[in-house]
């Protein structure tokens, strides 16, 4: 074969290898007239869904190349979702990509839209002195149309996505963003946007009588035109023109005003479209603005259904297989436990929903949750914050008025005002009434151990006749726990009523209240710890878990009918001042305090037809579950009589303690304890031991002999 023919061979084998080294590129197709974008609905899916259109973006930083929607909310890339081609790596096959894939890095449930929102930028140039292929012409004029084509999507007539004015017309720049942060937008007289009111606290007209206030929710109101008062007696404030009258003007008006109400004790309502200072009708906390939608969810809670938690952490995407969320619950105040730093809660608030079990936080979680159930102890709360509202409304109530807490299934959500050491303070003397538990002021977790959830101060006022009645304060609306279960509460003391040697509570009354149990204090505080006068103090007929502190208080507090539990050693601890006392804890009050019943010092304390049970280990300072102390002084002429008493849980411990006592009366008592234990810890002198049934089963009836005592007097 002569040298030529080798050659011509050679060629045509080498002309024929070529594919298997360098497959040429497809062409580049035809850009559709229609938008680019592609939209979905999937459930529970991670969507793997093709993205429908063409992608020229180089490089593989494809958040630079598209926007990705759930419910309407845009879902950034980073951690979110990611996409791939099956063709190969993003960064080497050929544009466009026609074959790209969404895929969610967690399952999402609802419409997805994926929308071309390419970075326009172009990082290399066509070499100079040759000539162009026809396929390279192709992508980037394709490209650049692409782009195009996505800017005229977001701006066209007919479903563009920004503001725009009609053909003709022309819109002037927006202020600086430090002159229009936090503030509304509004039409200026040019009918160009501008600032007006502060979106947070101000109010802006929208005709007459609309008035929008404030914002994440935002209030219209709309006010007809006031009709002449029912009563001639008004106190005018302002009439159409801007003018005022004097406060001793009490001709017919249009107006009342809030503080004349005040000094009469009434509250200014609106009835029937008619003003008028009501001195019946209590003031509520939903006038002015307590949404009262706080939910609660366990898996202890008899109306909220169970949930399990997800949420990967350093995002803010959570899943609560239980909810039932809706658009309307974006802004409203959230707790996951678990979900914060080091695993503690995390309290923070939804910034998006994207489906009934699936929102969007404002802060990102710091640990990872796997469908973690929400307990008792680390339950799911969410809701609208109703601190500020209560606040505003306890303010404006009138002094001798009533406030009045709703009653219905979600609670009226409580928080921590500030830096002060309570959610809600009352300063002035009103009654504060609901309808029973389901008038639920609903503790936040987020409560410190320090703050206290109702403060009551005294200050000059006279409280007398003062009530606090039929509403809860703790953590959910409709947890009504089983004997042995505690319903819970955040925070310090749920009720306490802090006076001061200057003013008191004399004859005031608190009645068929439901207090949880927080385990950081008393539920129920009334004193102050140095010398306190309150007296002829009512307590019946109320369920309170952990405990009722009275602290160096005076005479006639009775104690009457309640339903009083607690596992922690917060039981009853009562103290009066030096002489005083004449107290009753009497009249079926049914008692599993851990912490015991404890009476520091008294005079004639009476302690009659009451059931003690030991359900949980006795954690009270002498062990007794009936404890007549005398650490602070002696207790003179105390009673204990009809009560049955019954220790059962504890090996230890001991029914009852009388020590400290002179002049006492014990009998006509039921006494019972497991095998060997002392009925009566007594250091009695001059007491009056009448007969008593014991069920001590081998244990002795009282410690030691008794001085000076008198059986069956």
């Amino acid at each position: 074969m002569t040298l030529l023919r080798r050659l011509i061979l050679s060629f045509a084998l080498m002309t024929g290898l070529a594919p298997a080294f360098a497959q040429a590129p497809p062409p580049v197709p035809a850009l559709p007239d229609a938008e680019r974008r592609t939209s979905y609905s999937i459930s529970s899916s991670s969507c793997t869904c093709a993205v429908g259109f063409q992608i020229f973006g180089d490089g593989n930083d494809y958040a630079n190349w598209l926007e990705v929607f759930v419910n309407g909310v845009m879902i950034t890339q980073s951690g979110n979702w990611t996409i791939t081609s099956p063709t190969g790596s993003l960064a080497t096959i050929p544009r466009p990509i026609t074959d790209a894939v969404l895929t969610f890095t967690t399952a999402q449930t609802g419409t997805v839209q994926i929308v071309g929102a390419r970075r326009p930028r172009r990082t290399s140039q066509f070499s100079e002195s040759r000539g162009v292929a026809a396929r390279d012409l192709n992508q980037v004029i394709t490209d650049l149309t692409a782009q195009n084509r996505e800017t005229w999507d977001k701006i066209n007539d007919v479903t563009g996505r920004v503001v725009r004015a009609p053909p003709g017309e022309t819109l002037a720049l927006l202020p600086a963003l430090a002159s229009r942060a936090n503030m509304g937008a509004c039409f200026d007289s040019n009918g160009n946007l501008t600032s007006c009111v502060a979106a947070s606290s101000g109010s802006f007209a929208a005709g007459t009588g609309i008035i929008f206030t404030g914002t994440n929710p935002t209030t219209i109101s709309v006010t007809p035109a006031p009709p002449t008062p029912p009563i001639a007696n008004g106190h005018l404030i302002a009439n159409a023109t801007g003018s005022s009258a004097a406060p001793a003007d009490t001709a017919p008006s249009t107006w009342f005003d809030q503080a004349y109400c005040a000094t009469v004790g009434r509250v200014l309502i609106r009835t029937l479209s008619l003003w008028t200072c009501n001195p019946t009708v209590a003031n509520d906390i939903r006038w002015w603005g307590a949404k009262c939608d706080g939910i609660y969810q366990s898996n202890q809670n008899f109306d909220q259904p169970s949930t399990n938690l997800s949420i990967t952490s350093g995002t803010k995407n959570l899943t609560s297989s239980g909810s039932s969320f809706t658009t309307g619950d974006v802004g409203k105040s959230i707790w996951v436990p678990g979900a914060g730093l080091a695993g503690a809660g995390l309290s923070t608030t939804i910034a998006g929903v994207i489906d009934a079990t699936h929102v969007v936080l404002t802060d990102f979680a710091s640990t990872t949750l796997s469908i973690v159930p929400a307990t008792n102890t680390a339950p799911f709360v969410y809701g609208t914050d109703d601190t500020s509202a209560i606040q505003a409304a306890m303010t404006a109530t009138p002094t001798g008025g009533s406030l009045y807490i709703p009653g219905q299934r979600t609670g009226c959500l409580i928080k921590r005002q500030g830096a002060n050491t309570y959610a809600l303070l009352q300063d002035h003397p009103f009654s504060i009434r609901g309808t029973g538990h389901f008038s639920n002021l609903m503790t936040d977790p987020s409560i410190p151990s320090t703050v206290d959830n109702l403060l009551v101060q005294v200050g000059s006022y006279d409280w007398a006749g003062t009530t606090w009645s039929s509403f809860s304060i703790g953590a959910s609306t409709s947890f009504i726990p089983p004997t042995l279960l505690m319903y819970k509460r955040y925070g310090k003391r749920g009720l306490a009523l802090v006076d001061s040697p200057a003013a008191n509570f004399v004859n005031v009354n608190i009645l068929n209240m439901t207090i949880g149990e927080s385990g950081n204090d008393y539920s129920l505080y009334i004193g102050n710890g140095t010398s306190s006068p309150s007296q002829s103090v009512l307590i019946q007929a109320n369920n309170i878990w952990g405990g009722i502190r009275l602290e160096l208080v005076s005479d006639s507090f009775r104690i009457l009918g309640n339903r009083l539990q607690g596992s922690s050693s917060f039981g009853g601890l009562m103290s009066f001042v030096a002489g005083a006392g004449k107290f009753a804890f009497s009249g079926y009050n049914n008692v599993t305090w851990a912490g015991g019943l404890k009476i520091e010092n008294s005079f004639a304390p009476d302690v009659s037809n009451n059931y003690f049970e030991e359900l949980f280990a006795t954690s009270e300072t002498n062990n007794a579950l009936v404890d007549f102390n005398g650490g602070v002084g002696t207790i003179t002429f105390p009673s204990f009589t009809g009560n049955i008493v019954n220790a059962g849980v504890s090996t230890t411990s001991t029914p009852v303690r009388y020590g400290n006592v002179t002049s006492g009366n014990f009998g006509n008592n039921t006494v019972s304890t497991s095998t060997n234990r002392t009925g009566v810890i007594s250091v009695v002198s001059m007491s009056c031991i009448a007969p008593n049934f014991w069920a001590l089963a081998g244990g002795a009836h009282f410690s030691t002999a008794l001085a000076n005592t008198y059986a069956g007097c």
